[in-house]
């Protein structure tokens, strides 16, 4: 599961793409937990983990929360083949903050620590255990 208190390491910040004062957003691409259909892990997503994101967003000095599920297709699966890819993906989450200075303040406080120990222990419940998890900001090309 994603730990939202760790998101950086010591040593691994990439200054030559530091956002500065940019919002930035945590970015998770996950796949259900297995036993669950698609259908139960996007309900749960969508109507139970969404409730308690948005309980402690606040605390968690979340801007912004995003869900974006997999959309199945052999249209896709066409496009992926032709390159060569392979993997899978149930859904993609957004978390954003105000800026990086704004997330790791939020992040470090007792009330958001005790907030992140209520969502690890939900994505538990429909995530598998393998995610991609990485901090980014938008760069817009047009």
């Amino acid at each position: 599961m994603p730990d939202y208190t760790n998101v950086l390491k010591p040593g691994e910040d990439n200054t030559e793409f530091a956002p500065g004062d940019k919002p930035v957003k945590m970015v998770c691409i996950q796949n259900r937990k297995p036993g669950l259909t698609f259908e139960e892990f996007d309900r749960y997503w969508r109507e139970d983990h969404a409730k308690l994101v948005a309980e402690v967003a606040e605390v968690m000095g979340f801007t912004r929360y995003v869900q974006t599920p997999a959309y199945k297709s052999s249209d896709i699966e066409a496009f992926k083949t032709k390159r060569g890819w392979t993997g899978t993906c149930d859904g993609l989450t957004e978390v954003w903050f105000a800026s990086e200075a704004h997330m790791k303040a939020a992040l470090s406080s007792e009330a958001a620590q005790a907030a992140n120990k209520r969502l690890m222990a939900d994505e538990a419940n429909f995530i598998a255990d393998s995610v991609i998890c990485f901090i980014s900001f938008e760069r817009d090309i047009f």
